[in-house]
């Protein structure tokens, strides 16, 4: 959280099971300092979320660093057996 001339940047909270939300700004301290009551704070959430290709290329490189993470595990079993 911090301010720059152009905006507070805040953390947004959305409703589980609605559309409403609360804008919290707490910068250096444990508790919101500030917070806001926003009507229909899923359209913008659904506004400025990730896009698909975003989404796309998360899952791509979610994968790929799966894949790394087993094919280090079963080098390292392959290499003890060896031994």
């Amino acid at each position: 959280m911090f301010e720059d001339e152009k905006a507070y940047h805040c953390i947004m909270l959305l409703d589980e099971h609605g559309d409403d939300g609360l804008h919290i700004e707490a910068e250096g301290f444990d508790y919101p300092r500030l917070s806001m009551f926003v009507p229909d704070a899923a359209l913008i959430y659904e506004r400025y979320k990730t896009s698909e290709a975003e989404l796309k290329l998360h899952d791509m490189i979610k994968d790929t660093v799966e894949k790394i993470a087993e094919l280090a595990h079963t080098a390292r079993r392959t290499s003890h057996r060896l031994i």
